[in-house]
């Protein structure tokens, strides 16, 4: 599929709300992740983690040009990028308190390689559907422990249901 098609694909068919804000916040609070000072948002869609991150500096990316400008509109004061989270990554980003992956790493061809990519970054904090086929993901794990043994083997991580957080460097 050549990079416009996926685009507009990504415009007009993804649900980037598949993740409640109340439910962030859950997840946020149960993991005890309360103050961050930065936060790189991968995937961000129309820049939800800002309606709970409020006291947070937020650099949003997301492939979607429809919802960049979204978020845009709703949170002026944050930083909101049109990108492939795989591109923006592979530049020299730097350091954030933490870094969220939504309902991204089912889209990729590589999530494993992109979870060790967004480490270099800082802590990250995924949800990734559990059992929940469809036409737009690339993988889909049947349980959590098949998530885990895929997404992150080799350090430091804690599951909730479809949340998982790793800690520490590749």
């Amino acid at each position: 599929m050549d990079e416009q098609t996926l685009r507009d694909y990504y415009n007009d068919h993804v649900m980037y709300d598949s993740v409640p804000s109340e439910d962030i916040e859950i997840a946020l609070l149960r993991l005890r992740i309360l103050a961050l000072d930065t936060v790189l948002d991968l995937g961000c869609g129309d820049g939800r983690l800002a309606k709970v991150l409020t006291n947070s500096k937020i650099t949003g990316i997301d492939y979607s040009d429809k919802r960049i400008e979204q978020a845009k509109k709703r949170h002026k004061s944050q930083v909101w990028v049109c990108s492939s989270v795989r591109d923006w990554l592979e530049a020299d980003v730097g350091v954030y308190s933490l870094v969220t992956m939504f309902e991204v790493l089912e889209h990729v061809e590589d999530p494993a390689g992109l979870v060790r990519m967004a480490r270099e970054c800082g802590p990250v904090l995924a949800s990734v559907p559990v059992n929940w086929p469809d036409p737009a993901h690339l993988h889909v794990w049947k349980d959590e422990t098949e998530m885990v043994r895929d997404l992150a083997p080799d350090r430091h991580i804690r599951v909730n249901e479809r949340w998982f957080c790793t800690w520490g460097q590749t």
